[in-house]
């Protein structure tokens, strides 16, 4: 279900792969016994990394929408 492609969805298996090991970079490595080493060695590393830049995009995005958020409520200056 964490990598289903919505109907109106076009992406390819590359994508859909990258999402997959995006969610298994956020599990421990020693989690991850019935991933064969040269596997791991080659994807989990880069996974990780993608997912602590998604994280760190998503946090700042977020800290970004606060400011707006709270410049909008600020009151005018009139005077």
């Amino acid at each position: 279900h964490f990598v289903r492609q919505g109907p109106d969805e076009n992406r390819s298996i590359e994508e859909t792969l990258d999402i997959g090991w995006r969610l298994m970079g956020m599990l421990p490595r020693r989690e991850l016994k019935r991933v064969r080493p040269e596997i791991l060695e080659k994807y989990y590393k880069a996974s990780r990394e993608l997912a602590r830049e998604k994280a760190a995009e998503e946090e700042a995005d977020e800290e970004h929408s606060a400011e707006e958020a709270e410049t909008a409520e600020e009151p005018a200056d009139t005077a």
